[in-house]
C-alpha cells in the first residue's frame, strides 16, 4: 500500500504541478489578453479621435471650398463688369473719333470754302478796282 500510496502521491503532486503551471500559463494569456484589451480599446480611442479629425478637416475644407467658389464667382462677375466697361468706354472712343473725323472733314469743306470765296473776294475787288481805273480813265478822257 505505501508503494500505491507513494505513487498515487507522485501522481498527485505531478497533477498539483502541471495545474500549477497551467494556472500559471492561464494568469500569463489572461494578463496577456487585458493587455491587448487594453490596447484595443486605446486604439480604439484613437480611431475615434481620427475620425473626429477627419471629419472637422472636411467641414473645414468644405467650408474653404465653398469661400473659394463664392470669391472665384465674385472675381469672374468683376471681370465681367470690367470687360463690358471696357467694351462701353472702346463703343464711346469709336464714336468721339467718328465725330471727330466727321468735324475734320466738315472743317476742312468749310476752309476750302472760305479760300475759295477769299479768292472770288479778291477777284471781285480787283474787277472793281479795274473797272474804277476804267471809269476814271474814260472819264478823264471825256
Amino acid at each position: 500500500m505505501n508503494k500505491a500510496r507513494h505513487d498515487l502521491e507522485t501522481k498527485i503532486t505531478d497533477e498539483i504541478e502541471k495545474n500549477r503551471a497551467l494556472v500559471e500559463t492561464n494568469k500569463r494569456k489572461e494578463e496577456s489578453i487585458l493587455s491587448k484589451q487594453n490596447e484595443i480599446e486605446e486604439m480604439d480611442k484613437k480611431i475615434i479621435d481620427l475620425e473626429r479629425n477627419i471629419e472637422t478637416i472636411e467641414v473645414k475644407s468644405q467650408g474653404i471650398q465653398r469661400q473659394f467658389d463664392l470669391a472665384k464667382k465674385q472675381l469672374q462677375d468683376k471681370i465681367q463688369s470690367l470687360n463690358e466697361a471696357v467694351a462701353s468706354e472702346k463703343q464711346t472712343r469709336d464714336m468721339w473719333i467718328e465725330r471727330f473725323e466727321k468735324e475734320q472733314k466738315e472743317h476742312s469743306k468749310t476752309q476750302n470754302e472760305l479760300i475759295g470765296v477769299r479768292s472770288d473776294l479778291k477777284d471781285a475787288e480787283l474787277n472793281f478796282k479795274t473797272a474804277e481805273i476804267k471809269i476814271a480813265s474814260s472819264q478823264k478822257q471825256i
